[in-house]
C-alpha cells in the first residue's frame, strides 16, 4: 500500500501542468493565446500571452473577468468584465507590445450573456 502511495505522489508532481487553452489568435505576425492551468484544486487564474518568433510576452493574469481575445489591425483588445470583485495577478498591464496597442474593453456588465469558451483544447 505504501508503494502505491509513493507512485502516485510521485507521479502527480513529476508531470507538467496541462495548459488549457480557450482561444488561439493570430494575424499572421502574432499569435495571442488565453489559456488557464489544470490544478489538483481546479483553480487557475486565466492567462493572455503574445508571440512572436520564439518570444513571448505574458499581457494579463486574471481570475473570472476575461470575456474574449481578438486582434483588429494592430490593436490587441481583451474584452473583460466592467467593474468587478475579479483578482487581476499583474503588476501592470502594457499598452504595447510588438509594434501593437493592448486595449482593455471593461465595458461588458458583469451579468451579461456571453460566449466563453469552455470548450478547451489541452497543451503540454
Amino acid at each position: 500500500m505504501n508503494k502505491f502511495v509513493y507512485i502516485l505522489i510521485f507521479a502527480c508532481f513529476s508531470c507538467k501542468d496541462p495548459k488549457f487553452v480557450r482561444k488561439n489568435v493570430t494575424d499572421g505576425n502574432i499569435d495571442i493565446k488565453w489559456y488557464y492551468y489544470s490544478y489538483i484544486t481546479n483553480k487557475s487564474p486565466d492567462i493572455v500571452e503574445v508571440s512572436k518568433n520564439d518570444s513571448i510576452v505574458e499581457i494579463i493574469r486574471a481570475d473570472e473577468i476575461i470575456v474574449d481575445i481578438l486582434i483588429e489591425d494592430k490593436n490587441i483588445i481583451i474584452k473583460t468584465f466592467e467593474n468587478t470583485s475579479a483578482a487581476i495577478y499583474s503588476d501592470s498591464i502594457m499598452s504595447e507590445v510588438y509594434d501593437y496597442k493592448i486595449f482593455i474593453d471593461s465595458t461588458l456588465p458583469k451579468y451579461g450573456k456571453y460566449d466563453v469558451p469552455r470548450n478547451v483544447t489541452k497543451e503540454y
